[in-house]
């Protein structure tokens, strides 16, 4: 019995210890070797049971994790006077590269970092490699970014923290899609009112549409028909001011993009917009 006993033992042993390992290598890189040192029994005690912190037997839950982390004080972002952040991304995007930088680059100016350089870029068989350089006071809150991201039809399925002011995401976008679009259906006439940006509309299988500018306003229309990758199929543009206009809508249009030639303020009166299959 013995000898059959203490072999099981020790591969039941070993395993344990590769299990754990993936989660608590995830915790000492986010929180720190300092930190984790410092807690390391506190860590040891929140993090007892690794499978609640895995995916897979594979690969552990990050954002998880870093939100536990948080919770208890342990996961700090860094501060130390403005700087530069790196950030580094992959993920697959098929053919939606346009539409996928607008949205994380979106993502990042609605978290407050607006000094956004793209550093290096690389684009093979729809899989995107992308290195990001941020001017920042503090790296970016991970559990924040990932619910900007969400907006935008993107999720976060990894995290690994290169160093302080170094970060790597691998991102999902398979429901990709443009945040902040108006989805209109047709033969319902929406109306839209104090304008102040650029109208973004989203349809489905619509041919005709019909704007209507109000009396007070002074369109001279720019519209813009894009594919669901982003990719512009087709331009309209008046010099001269209108308040009605007419238009077919081309195949494979997914977003519509409504605005004045000039300034945006000429329809800052409001717009109604009415869909319709023909």
């Amino acid at each position: 019995m013995v000898r059959v006993f203490l072999p099981l033992v020790f591969v039941c042993v070993l395993f344990s210890n590769a299990y754990s390992s993936i989660v608590l290598d995830k915790v000492q890189s986010f929180a720190g070797k300092e930190e984790y040192a410092k807690h390391k029994r506190l860590i040891s005690s929140i993090f007892k049971n690794e499978a609640l912190f895995m995916k897979d037997k594979q690969q552990a839950n990050s954002l998880l994790i870093i939100k536990k982390l948080r919770k208890y004080g342990l996961f700090n972002l860094f501060r130390g006077g403005k700087r530069d952040f790196e950030i580094n991304i992959r993920a697959k995007i098929n053919d939606n590269l346009i539409l996928f930088i607008k949205n994380i680059k979106e993502s990042l100016l609605d978290l407050g970092f607006n000094y956004i350089f793209i550093k290096n870029i690389k684009y093979v068989q729809q899989d995107l490699k992308i290195k990001l350089l941020l001017t920042s006071e503090a790296t970016i809150n991970p559990i924040t970014l990932n619910q900007e991201l969400q907006k935008h039809g993107i999720e976060i399925l990894d995290i690994s923290k290169n160093s302080n002011t170094s970060w790597s995401y691998s991102l999902n976008s398979a429901k990709l899609r443009l945040n902040k679009a108006l989805y209109i259906d047709n033969d319902k006439k929406v109306n839209i009112k104090k304008i102040i940006n650029d109208i973004h509309l989203e349809i489905s299988n619509s041919r005709y549409m019909e704007i209507k500018s109000n009396i007070k306003n002074k369109w001279h229309p720019y519209v813009v028909f894009f594919d669901d990758s982003l990719n512009p199929i087709k331009i309209v543009e008046k010099d001269n001011k209108i308040n009605k206009l007419k238009l077919f809508i081309p195949h494979k249009t997914k977003y519509i993009k409504i605005t004045d030639k000039y300034v945006i303020k000429n329809i800052k009166h409001g717009i109604s917009v009415l869909l319709s299959k023909g």
